[in-house]
This record gives structure tokens, C-alpha cells and sequence, in this order.
């Protein structure tokens, strides 16, 4: 991940962010303390985009495309949940915005990965293994990949409508995000083989 991930945004997610008035290398941080330990991704991405409401791109994708507004605050009533994600990816993982006027909270985790928790759903999704490209799947409508973890015997984010049996099902063991082991049912990352 670099060191700045608004460096590296695609092309057509850039736009989208300056049509919604970022400007680059601007802070916009509003001054205010957080229920939740935001890690150093976390805090390079807030620090200009705080606030930000960013309209879906208008693309032909599989899902709807959905509009982010970069706010913190819609996790709150959520630290369980996080806390919990956490401690089953082995990264620290931090919120950052609300997609799709409520349908999920964006997360970004300290590894660079973009996930979304669902609000009404409790599953949980991987929009991205970066930040440009998790931000672009959410804002184009590019489908989301659902994360199972092996080791949830009370399927807490667990959503019935998804295969497990499914190819582009995310599976995570107990080596979490840090894993560079090659993808297998159970253990490591990646889709199931």
C-alpha cells in the first residue's frame, strides 16, 4: 500500500472525488475526537475527504452503484462489530464512510484492503484490495466479493443469500489479511479453490 492512497485513485474515482469538491492536499479534518482508534491509512484519507459526499459513477456494472460520504460517525453503535472483524483479520481496521445512504459502512483496514459491513445484512464484503479500487467497485457498482470466515461457528457475518460454494467467495482462516499463503478452503485468503 503507499504511503498515500489518494495518490494512486483510478482515474475515474479522482474525477469523481474533484467533481465533489476535494482538492488535493487540502485538509478538511474537522476537529473532533473519535470513538475509534483510526490507524495512519486511515487517518491520510480522512484528512481530505472528511465530509465528502462523492455521487455514484455512471457505469454499466452488475450492481447498483452506490454514492460514499466520508464520515466516521455512522459507525457508531458498531464497535463490537469492528472490534470483532479486527480481531478475526489480524489488522486494525478503521471506518470511514457511509455507502449508499446507510447500506454499509465503509472500512479500511490498516493492510489497505476496503471492506463493507452491511447495516440491515450482517455480512460482510470485500470491495477492494486497495483503496482506489475498492472506492472505484463501490462508486461503479462492480461487484463485491463476500468474506466468510472458517472459524465462525455463530455466523456472525454470515449472510444466508451467499454460496460459500461460490468461486468469488472470500474466504479468511486464522492467518487474516497478513496472509501471503496461497489461497485454500480454510486457511490463508483468497477465492476458494
Amino acid at each position: 500500500m503507499p504511503a498515500d492512497p489518494l495518490q494512486t485513485l483510478p482515474i475515474d474515482v479522482r474525477d469523481a472525488f474533484l467533481l465533489s469538491g476535494w482538492q488535493p492536499g487540502i485538509s478538511r479534518r474537522r476537529c473532533k475526537t473519535y470513538k475509534f482508534t483510526m490507524h495512519k491509512l486511515a487517518c491520510i484519507v480522512l484528512n481530505e475527504l472528511e465530509g465528502l459526499k462523492v455521487r455514484p459513477l455512471q457505469l454499466d456494472k452488475p450492481c447498483r452503484p452506490l454514492g460514499v460520504e466520508f464520515c466516521v460517525d455512522i459507525a457508531e453503535g458498531y464497535e463490537d462489530e469492528i472490534g470483532e472483524i479486527e480481531k478475526r483479520l489480524k489488522t486494525r481496521i478503521s471506518p470511514i464512510a457511509n455507502v449508499g445512504n446507510g447500506v454499509a459502512i465503509m472500512l479500511l483496514a490498516e493492510t489497505g484492503h476496503v471492506l463493507l459491513l452491511g447495516y440491515s445484512s450482517r455480512g460482510l464484503l470485500l470491495a477492494g484490495m486497495s483503496f482506489g479500487e475498492g472506492v472505484k467497485a463501490i462508486l461503479a457498482g462492480e461487484m463485491k466479493r463476500p468474506v466468510f470466515f472458517t472459524d465462525d461457528p455463530q455466523k456472525l457475518f454470515w449472510n444466508d443469500q451467499w454460496d460459500p460454494q461460490d468461486a468469488s467467495t472470500f474466504f479468511l482462516g486464522y492467518e487474516g489479511l497478513n496472509s501471503d499463503s496461497p489461497a485454500k478452503p480454510g486457511y490463508g485468503y483468497g477465492p476458494r479453490t
